[in-house]
């Protein structure tokens, strides 16, 4: 079984990449042109994938919420997961009428990582590139945290989420990556210890920065 306190050091480890991330952000903040209510990357452009543990703080929200919103949001997670298995384009599930995230505060990193720095619409969203650079570093980061885990489409993880056998594995920290392996082809998951292995001691911890 997962020790208590080997989550809270996972969850501890989230909190502080998105921290890093956010004050390597504080330089460009003015020049992004994101405002409330502005949600072209939830709708168009922002793939919001997730890794597991991401998803676990998530799913816990949802587990809270009254019955009729749990119902509601749960509809939307499996019409979103239809439409990624098709490769259509689906507003993100926790989007609400009035185009504000009902899930801010536990946003996944990919959607903490996007801004733009011209109002989006037809073209999408412009980033620095050292930005750019740094959130592809944080995502590595952020698989290693949780190597027995998995990363993809929010609904997709969130689907595994909600399998019983799926949670007990997962929280036992047992790894069978083989019964999965259908529903991970299909749905575009990854290992994290695969895509994100361990780093050598001589690995770069960091990538040169070059901004537009």
């Amino acid at each position: 079984m997962v020790n208590p306190k080997q989550i809270e050091a996972v969850r501890q480890g989230l909190r502080s990449a998105y921290q890093s991330y956010d004050e390597a952000f504080t330089p460009y903040r003015s020049q992004a042109a994101c405002r409330s209510g502005c949600a072209y990357c939830c709708t168009h452009y922002g793939r919001v994938d997730i890794t597991t543990q991401e998803g676990w703080r998530i799913a816990e929200w949802l587990r809270d919420r009254p019955n009729v919103l749990k119902q509601r949001l749960n509809r939307r997670l499996a019409v979103n997961l239809k439409a990624q298995i098709h490769g259509e384009a689906s507003d993100c599930p926790f989007l609400d009428k009035r185009h504000q995230c009902r899930i801010y505060r536990l946003r996944p990193f990919s959607c903490r990582q996007l801004y733009s720095v011209r109002q989006c619409g037809p073209e999408p969203p412009v980033m620095h590139r050292s930005m750019v650079a740094l959130a592809r570093i944080t995502v590595q980061e952020i698989q290693r945290l949780d190597p027995k885990g998995y990363s993809g489409h929010i609904s997709a993880v969130l689907h595994l989420l909600a399998q019983r056998r799926f949670r007990k594995q997962y929280l036992a920290g047992e790894f069978a990556p083989q019964e999965i392996r259908e529903f991970g082809r299909t749905h575009g998951l990854v290992v994290n210890c695969v895509v994100s292995p361990p780093l050598s001691s001589s690995a770069p911890a960091t990538a040169n920065r070059h901004d537009t």
